[in-house]
């Protein structure tokens, strides 16, 4: 059997093979297959886990975008949100068991909610009135949603157990290009919507996604991404070089050579390299609060600040609190020492 995306969007590519179950994402689709009922998936069952200590909380499917460059709509199709009672029962059952940090997941938790009469802001409010010393990631969001609660969502960042972080795709800095794309937004709107964030939410981190060399994007239009990145200095890009997918409107545009593609990639990453560097070097000598969970690729562990900085110390104790102070400054993470236990 073979799920997920891919395969969905994809059908030829197994068409030959014998003895193949084709599936699409949804466990409800390989649940139908096996015989089993479908209701049996929720997000109160648990998953196997990539972190122990990390529980990932699936809060709905699909979307309510129609990106002329994704297959993944293709394949998940129209928003279905889960309830907030099913998600708190998750929620709270792996809080009892010592789980101290979640991340909401979804295709887009920026419109969680929107067939349900409800939204995100809502959603934390009711995963917060839980108590316990805890951490909440909210996964990626469109702007256009975000505005809809706006108000609601910022007065939350008030308390210390969710993550100081927002995801923010942009994907390109240049008004024709997302009109091909089928943003529902401009740069513009994006750019303000940001100045309100950093105003409104002290210490946030901003992550968003960009797509370089997208279908007849010219070196001009991909220089106005590039100004919007020095003017915005986000903390974290998820950098993409266009690749078609199948069935989509963009495959059928005029494509950008695989070297310049590559190009603009390579410049984008090392001015954003730069960009976090720099403020990286500014958090130098400060202490935070961090939660320790991961163990570091190389000699050490890994704690995230209250706005999900990643800082390696040497010690620590997993699934821990405690105070660091950062000794040292990286492109894409901080080193630092842990002073004492909180």
């Amino acid at each position: 059997m073979v799920s997920g995306c891919l395969p969905k969007i994809n059908p030829h590519l197994l068409a030959e093979e014998q003895r193949v179950v084709q599936t699409g994402p949804a466990l409800e689709q390989i649940a139908k297959i096996a015989g089993i009922t479908p209701a049996v998936f929720s997000p109160t069952i648990e998953q196997e886990r990539f972190n122990p200590f990390v529980s990932i909380i699936p809060i709905s499917t699909g979307c309510l975008s129609s990106c002329s460059f994704c297959g993944t709509k293709k394949a998940k199709g129209v928003l279905k949100s889960y309830p907030i009672q099913a998600i708190q029962e998750r929620f709270e059952h792996d809080l009892k068991n010592n789980t101290k940090e979640f991340w909401l997941a979804s295709q887009d938790n920026g419109c969680y909610g929107v067939d349900l009469k409800t939204n995100i802001a809502k959603l934390l409010e009711a995963l917060l009135s839980n108590s316990g010393d805890f951490r909440i990631r909210i996964g990626m969001m469109s702007p256009q949603y975000l505005i809809n609660y706006y108000d609601e969502l910022v007065s939350l960042f008030n308390d210390e157990r969710l993550y100081k972080f927002l995801h923010l795709p942009v994907q390109s800095g240049n008004n024709r290009i997302l009109k091909l794309m089928r943003r529902q937004y401009t740069v513009e709107d994006f750019s303000e919507l940001v100045k309100s964030l950093r105003k409104d939410i002290n210490g946030v981190t901003i992550s968003t996604d960009i797509i370089a060399g997208f279908p007849t994007e010219t070196k001009k239009e991909f220089n106005d991404t590039l100004r919007l990145v020095e003017e915005h200095k986000f903390e974290i890009i998820n950098i993409s070089k266009y690749g078609e997918r199948p069935g989509t409107d963009a495959e059928k545009m005029l494509q950008l050579h695989d070297r310049e593609k590559f190009a603009r990639t390579q410049e984008l990453t090392r001015l954003h390299r730069n960009i976090s560097l720099e403020q990286n070097k500014t958090l130098v000598g400060r202490k935070d609060k961090v939660l320790v969970n991961e163990v570091a690729k190389i000699n050490g562990f890994v704690g995230r600040t209250n706005s999900y900085r990643p800082v390696v110390v040497p010690k620590a104790e997993l699934n821990s609190f405690a105070i660091a102070r950062i000794k040292e400054a990286y492109p894409h993470f901080l080193k630092g020492k842990i002073e004492e236990w909180a």
